[in-house]
């Protein structure tokens, strides 16, 4: 499934890095596209 990534990394407390979500898309099967 191809899916974009909307990510905000100063949002929340929590750290989650670009590559780090786009590992887990695609391990999930996605190909994935990221803007921020």
């Amino acid at each position: 499934m191809r899916v974009t990534l909307m990510h905000n990394p100063k949002a929340g407390d929590a750290e989650h890095g670009e590559k780090q979500l786009m590992t887990a898309l695609a391990k999930a099967g996605h190909h994935a596209t990221y803007q921020s």
